[in-house]
């Protein structure tokens, strides 16, 4: 029965931000909702970072791409904080051709909810 619980209340986190993610998604049409990733993260109670990148294509040198990464680490709380697991998933904006990934980034969010706890 606790398990049927805990899976319940991993569902409805679930739900939860990936309705929330969805309205991010209308305000950030062709980039990351770099604040909302990092204020969630920051609620959960994650230690949470962020990480500016740019990268040349090994195809074509003369195309270069540039984004940023948002990342937390949930600590060990026993341990003298070298354990950790490190949250991180792709994010697709919605102009993008590829799959969308908002599913991932709830399931990222619901976990690492339930992992804080």
């Amino acid at each position: 029965m606790f398990a049927l619980f805990q899976a319940h209340v991993l569902l409805l986190s679930l739900l939860r931000y990936l309705e929330d993610l969805a309205e991010e998604r209308k305000r950030y049409e062709s980039g990351m909702p770099v604040p909302w990733l990092h204020a969630m993260f920051h609620q959960i109670g994650l230690e949470v970072h962020t990480h500016n990148f740019t990268l040349r294509s090994p195809v074509d040198r003369r195309r270069t791409f540039t984004g940023q990464n948002v990342y937390a680490i949930l600590r060990a709380p026993r341990a003298s904080s070298t354990e950790a697991l490190v949250f991180s998933v792709p994010y697709r904006p919605p102009d993008s051709p590829e799959e969308p990934t908002d599913v991932g980034v709830a399931v990222l969010m619901a976990s690492a909810r339930f992992f804080r706890k």
